[in-house]
């Protein structure tokens, strides 16, 4: 018998036990939905104006301004080398000489021989066509002299050398080359629907793997008359400052052609919602409460937009944290940035992204 009211005892106590706990757990659930969510934080960005333009993007190949392999035009041995690989030459340096013994002496003999009969004709001591023939023949001796000289035809940088002292040399044969890179050219299509907008001094912007963080800008320099029949592209070429010698012929860059530069307000591409082909961004106003906004884009650049309808400068929106936020309600600004700070954030982020895909 105690043993049976012991067990009813224990019995109700865990009842009560689970009845309190289940009471406490309906009024604490009442109490939360009664209290509502906390106010969400969020990063906040200012509206404002920011440099903008169309680009017509292309892939093009830098090209020497100026480019001339160097071959010999006469049969001889190479007697003095007056170049280093690599190095800035002027127009008219004797880059190779070849041996011209023979061809100076017979040089020498034709000067000698035109002085003659010129001062000869003066008096009438001799006829006017040997006066000429004489000089004809002192012209061809200086061709045969200047011949045995390879000299650089423009300004410019050496390439390889193909020869050595005491090589023998024959007409035709490469011995080396030289090339103006500053300005570079750099060649390049667009597709025809862009002719009416192309035109020389166009800008250009130009980038390449080679120097990953750097822009290069030039103007184009010409616009091929005609278009291809079989792509339907124009075919143009730019030019581009290389005082400093950046960049080298052959090399690959993408090409950004620039026009209708404006200045525009701007929003970082993460404060967009879009619906469909709608886009919509929250603003916060005077009483901290978010209003969904549509608003009508443009051009795109990298971490930002422009704006063309929907916002005007000095409005408040929501740059991130979008996740958090719903319509009318109020939100706290942790922070307010720049289109900089937001653009160089999300670029410290694709570089090691792009440097691991370039592996």
């Amino acid at each position: 018998m105690k043993r049976r009211i012991a067990l009813i005892f224990v019995i109700l106590a865990t009842a009560a036990l689970a009845g309190g706990t289940a009471y406490k757990a309906i009024t604490d659930q009442g109490a939360a939905e009664k209290k509502g969510p906390g106010t969400p934080g969020i990063i906040a960005y200012t509206v404002a104006s920011r440099p903008f333009a169309d680009r017509m993007e292309a892939v093009g190949t830098a090209q020497a301004a100026e480019a001339a392999t160097l071959t010999a035009t006469a049969s001889d041995t190479v007697t003095a080398i007056n170049f280093e690989e690599g190095t800035a030459v002027t127009a008219g340096t004797v880059l190779i000489q070849l041996n011209d013994e023979e061809e100076r002496a017979e040089l020498e003999d034709a000067e000698k021989t035109a002085t003659r009969y010129t001062e000869l004709a003066k008096t009438n001591a001799t006829s006017i066509a040997q006066r000429d023939s004489s000089a004809a023949a002192l012209k061809v001796a200086q061709a045969r002299v200047n011949d045995r000289q390879i000299i650089a035809p423009f300004d410019g940088l050496t390439g390889f050398r193909n020869v050595s002292l005491g090589d023998l040399v024959t007409p035709g044969m490469i011995v080396t080359s030289v090339y103006d890179i500053d300005p570079i050219k750099l060649e390049f299509t667009l597709p025809e629907a862009y002719l009416s907008v192309l035109k020389p001094g166009l800008e250009i912007q130009a980038r390449t793997e080679a120097w990953p963080d750097k822009v290069f800008t030039g103007k184009i320099s010409t616009i091929d008359p005609g278009i291809n029949p079989a792509t339907r592209a124009i075919s143009l070429k730019a030019e581009i400052d290389n005082t400093d010698g950046s960049l080298k012929p052959g090399l690959l860059m993408t090409v950004s052609v620039v026009k209708n530069e404006r200045a525009a307000l701007s929003i970082p591409e993460s404060a967009i919602i879009q619906q469909g082909n709608e886009h919509k961004v929250y603003v916060i106003g005077a009483d901290k409460k978010a209003t969904p906004q549509p608003v009508r884009i443009g051009t795109r650049e990298a971490g930002y937009v422009e704006v063309l309808e929907g916002l005007k400068e000095g409005d408040t929106i929501v740059a991130e944290g979008l996740m958090k936020v719903r319509p009318g309600n109020p939100v706290e600004i942790t922070k307010t940035v720049t289109i900089d700070e937001m653009v160089d954030a999300a670029t410290a982020v694709a570089n090691p992204r792009k440097q691991e895909a370039l592996r």
